[in-house]
């Protein structure tokens, strides 16, 4: 799956891309930046695109599904932060994320961990990676 890590204004992601068991491959980029808006997914990697060249394009029109429409099996998360505050959509809906830090995907409670001991979201996911098999690669880092 990934790690997905936000704490002041800073959102980093790993790089690594799985099916099943299988690593394949180690450069995928999953999180964007538009104006004052990030957005990261980690689950299905096409509904995941899908929704990070949605943000890349302004947000126009209706946000597209997070959930296949026939197989509910295949799915994303996706986290958004903006200037009005975060949010984590799954299905069924948007959420308010509160706190002053948040991680999801399969690293998210080795993140969590790192950042309750005072660790940036940078380092929450190197963290992560070294202890979860479907993390890895390079940590991409945006900042607000």
């Amino acid at each position: 799956m990934t790690t997905i890590a936000y704490r002041d204004g800073v959102l980093a992601a790993d790089s690594r891309v799985t099916s099943d068991n299988i690593i394949t491959g180690s450069s995928t980029r999953k999180i964007v930046k538009r104006g004052p808006v990030l957005a990261a997914t980690c689950g299905t990697a096409a509904m995941g695109r899908e929704f990070l060249c949605w943000v890349e394009r302004g947000c126009p029109g209706d946000m597209p599904d997070i959930v296949h429409k026939r197989d509910s099996g295949w799915s994303c998360w996706a986290f958004l932060s903006t200037p009005l505050g975060n949010f984590l959509l799954q299905e069924p809906g948007l959420v308010r994320v509160h706190g002053d830090y948040f991680a999801m995907g399969s690293g998210r409670e080795l993140a969590l961990g790192a950042m309750a001991y005072g660790a940036s979201a940078e380092q929450a996911v190197a963290a992560a990676i070294m202890h979860d098999n479907n993390s890895g690669g390079p940590v991409h880092i945006l900042r607000r």
